[in-house]
């Protein structure tokens, strides 16, 4: 299907003059709050991870890195479809980097750097491919422990498992799973 310029535009015009209506318009708070605790997706709509913001202790006094930490673990939650918690532990060290390249390198108010850059984060994409390292890196430690406290026998066993299966598959001895399906 083809459609014009013309067409677009008018579908898009339609779309955006449908979808956005006056009684759509999010109300803010009026006391200031981060960023990531308000809106339709923040962690004021969502009981399930509200816990975790009372349970941590943070604040205007809080260190900008134990803030900024706290900020990458929300979007990482964000990430993951808010299915589980992040600990923000896990992104000290990304948070003194991004706190020391991006808000004390930077020329001009601290605390409004750190607005900014909190901004940022919590609007996505901005750091969102070192978010998903620190993730990869914290599932592979994960990974790592769970394979260290399996008995050996065992993962011997699933070894020659998989060895036998590679094997009949090589001699054409394959079982068709979709049989059943006719």
């Amino acid at each position: 299907m083809k459609i014009t310029r013309k067409q677009l535009r008018r579908i898009i015009s339609e779309e955006m003059d449908r979808s956005i209506s006056e009684g759509e318009v999010v109300d803010f708070p009026k006391d200031s709050k981060l960023p990531w605790e308000f809106g339709p997706e923040g962690y004021l709509k969502r009981p399930e991870l509200s816990q975790k913001m009372s349970d941590l202790e943070y604040g205007s006094d809080s260190p900008p890195e134990w803030i900024l930490a706290i900020a990458l673990s929300n979007r990482a939650e964000e990430m993951l479809g808010y299915k589980q918690t992040v600990d923000p532990n896990g992104f000290s060290q990304l948070a003194m980097n991004i706190y020391q390249d991006y808000v004390v390198g930077k020329a001009g108010n601290i605390d409004q750097s750190l607005d900014d850059i909190t901004g940022r984060i919590d609007a996505g994409d901005y750091f969102d491919e070192d978010i998903g390292d620190v993730m990869d890196a914290a599932q592979m430690t994960k990974t790592k422990e769970r394979s260290s406290q399996q008995d050996p026998e065992e993962v011997r066993s699933m070894e020659d498992e998989v060895e036998d299966m590679a094997d009949a598959y090589m001699q054409g001895n394959v079982i068709d799973l979709y049989d059943d399906d006719k």
